[in-house]
């Protein structure tokens, strides 16, 4: 089974996200975009409120090199999906935390948007199961963070440095591989490659342990 959330023994499959391309040329066009737009905000955090980020978006709003952007009241969906795209395409590095689930659909738009996505230690190897077909440790180009006073903190000293512009060229890279498109497209989409990995993984063994994979994924907290 493909299933949007790794449960149980179901196979994740990409999130679609806000941003597809209709053709390679349109692909192309994003990428250059996203490699050459240039970023105003050092750190965007955008999410709805809940109880649990209330620290969070307090610790956000209180330093200028943190933006934040609030979800409520349908921000963020329909008509205004592309807010999103808008907020993170200006950003160097997007705060992550779990959303509702311990996966967050923002983790794909930012990874989309060219933005340095910031996650805590305990969701790197459930994220990894989304894109093993990669082949790069995740922790190359993400930022491991447990709080936004730390993200701030760890932002700062290494904002400008040789490290940042290898996570850019990492994601910059990768940005057409994990594409959602339509199936008319000319390029192999994020859909495609996932399913070619798991035929490859099943010429290679009698039986697919996705699982396995996902070891550490119970330890995840809500």
């Amino acid at each position: 089974f493909l299933s949007i959330e790794p449960f149980l023994k179901w196979i994740p499959m990409l999130y679609p996200g806000k941003v597809h391309a209709r053709n390679n040329n349109e692909l192309k066009l994003w990428v250059s975009k996203t490699k050459n737009y240039k970023r105003i905000y050092n750190i965007t955090y955008v999410a709805g409120y809940r109880p649990h980020r209330e620290q969070s978006i307090k610790s956000c709003k209180e330093h200028s090199n943190c933006k934040f952007f609030d979800c409520d009241k349908d921000k963020c969906i329909t008509k205004n999906v592309f807010n999103v795209i808008s907020w993170y395409i200006e950003s160097k590095f997007c705060f992550q935390p779990t959303g509702d689930s311990p996966s967050r659909q923002g983790f794909f738009d930012s990874l989309m948007s060219g933005c340095i996505p910031i996650v805590s230690k305990n969701v790197l190897d459930m994220y990894s199961t989304y894109i093993p077909f990669i082949g790069i440790d995740l922790s190359e180009y993400v930022l491991i963070s447990e709080n936004m006073r730390e993200s701030i903190k760890k932002v700062s000293i290494i904002n400008e440095n040789k490290r940042v512009k290898i996570m850019n060229k990492i994601i910059n890279d990768i940005i057409p591989r994990i594409m959602m498109s339509p199936q008319t497209t000319d390029f192999k989409d994020g859909v495609l490659h996932i399913l070619d990995y798991i035929h490859e993984k099943k010429k290679s063994c009698n039986v697919v342990r996705w699982w396995d994979l996902r070891e550490n994924w119970s330890q995840t907290h809500f």
